[in-house]
């Protein structure tokens, strides 16, 4: 009886110690993919009419605010659009062009309050990004991919948790 006991001991253990690292994991798994979009747009991702205006990520939350970066990248030339990739209605296939150039089309929403100050409602936007570079426009779909997949991640396990 005395073994049993020790063996049921130990697995609550280790269920608790595993879900505690689950939580953790995913956190960090979390954190890692926003650095990874971050990282990749910023570095890659140009305004779709340009060669020369980056864009820039700022997190807001869960939410994702794109920043078109003077020509120098000294500051930006507006407040940006707030985009909300936990509501992505479809990633287009990365459209190659000739050049190394290709373009990445995402369907979202994004909130324009610079624009709207009094506009409270999310509208539907097709998201596009000129990106050099081939190899450089799957990475930055795949992380949009990641976050996009994490987010829903997140708020089903928010939901589940109520």
């Amino acid at each position: 009886m005395k073994q049993l006991f020790t063996v049921v001991i130990f697995f609550i253990s280790l269920n608790i110690f595993s879900q505690e690292n689950t939580v953790e994991s995913f956190d960090e798994r979390y954190e890692a993919i926003k650095q990874s979009v971050k990282q990749s747009i910023d570095s890659f991702a140009f305004d779709e009419d340009s060669k020369k205006r980056r864009y820039k990520v700022v997190f807001e939350g869960d939410k994702m605010r794109l920043l078109i970066m003077k020509a120098n990248g000294s500051a930006p030339i507006n407040k940006g659009l707030v985009y909300d990739f936990s509501r992505v209605f479809q990633f287009d296939d990365i459209s190659f062009r000739r050049k190394d150039v290709a373009y990445i089309n995402v369907r979202t929403y994004f909130l324009d309050k610079e624009n709207y100050p009094k506009r409270k409602k999310w509208i539907k936007i097709k998201l596009i990004m000129k990106v050099f570079g081939h190899e450089h426009a799957e990475t930055i779909m795949q992380a949009l991919k990641d976050y996009n997949n994490i987010l829903l991640e997140k708020e089903k396990n928010s939901i589940s948790r109520n």
